[in-house]
């Protein structure tokens, strides 16, 4: 889950560096509407996948079925 809040700030990132002056002017606008789609689609990723991760409901590998017996 903590890897969709970097992604997010990256896209924070790229939506304020060419006002920062790191980028070339006509690249500007191209870079804050990615950022924007970035930190979008990570915001979409926490509140759409909640459970995604070691040791919870919807993380991989699926859990063992502990009831199966041979």
């Amino acid at each position: 889950m903590w890897q969709y809040w970097v992604i997010f700030f990256i896209g924070l990132w790229v939506i304020i560096a060419p006002y920062l002056g790191f980028t070339y002017a006509g690249l500007a606008s191209a870079m804050v509407i990615t950022g924007i789609i970035v930190a979008i689609l990570a915001i979409w990723g926490v509140i759409a996948y909640p459970k995604i991760g070691p040791n919870k409901s919807g993380g991989w590998p699926p859990p063992e079925d502990t009831d199966k017996k041979e």
